[in-house]
């Protein structure tokens, strides 16, 4: 009787045990269609155009202007891919990419929430040399203003989402400002040139 009561002990245990380890081998299972999943990647195209700003002077003839208005691709030009909505300090770069002859970028990412910057914002190096060289106001610019820097900084030039088995095609128009405006944050207040 006693033999009997230990086999029967033994095989429950056994059984549960049994049991255990398979629903453990099916979380496995689970967590490893669950990375596979995260590490998918998917098309993106981002088509990269630049504008330009009227600066003064004589004004432009309708042809010329038309050419200054009308977006150019922007080749050549290198922009930093990182994880997010808003641009942190502490946003690492997750891609780097240069636009081609056209002003494309094409990418295959994994999904999620991105945002592309600019060398500029890259990294928090441009930002620390604005604040030390423009700390003080001069007599061509005013001190630059650090809560208007950071709100600058945090911008991204453009902010994406991808999600699960989607081809996302992106236009990112950037304006290059006139010489004294081409730094974010002061404001210019030495003469105009004629």
């Amino acid at each position: 009787m006693r033999c009997l009561i230990i086999l029967f002990l033994s095989l429950i245990l056994f059984g549960f045990s049994g049991a255990d380890t398979q629903r453990k081998q099916q979380r496995a299972l689970n967590s490893i269609r669950q990375v596979n999943v995260n590490h998918a990647r998917y098309n993106l195209e981002i088509s990269v155009t630049e504008t330009i700003e009227y600066c003064g002077g004589i004004r432009p003839n309708r042809e010329k202007n038309q050419d200054i208005e009308t977006p150019a691709a922007l080749i050549r030009q290198k922009f930093y891919i990182k994880k997010g909505k808003i641009n942190l300090f502490c946003s690492p770069v997750l891609f780097e990419a240069i636009t081609d002859s056209s002003g494309k970028i094409a990418l295959q990412i994994p999904t999620g929430s991105y945002i592309i910057v600019n060398e500029n914002k890259k990294d928090s190096v441009c930002f620390r040399n604005l604040l030390l060289k423009y700390s003080r106001a001069t007599r061509e610019y005013s001190a630059i203003d650090s809560t208007c820097l950071k709100n600058w900084y945090e911008k991204p030039d453009i902010a994406f989402e991808i999600r699960v088995s989607e081809r996302k095609s992106l236009s990112l128009n950037l304006t290059r400002p006139c010489p004294w405006k081409d730094i974010p944050c002061i404001q210019f207040t030495g003469p105009l040139r004629p």
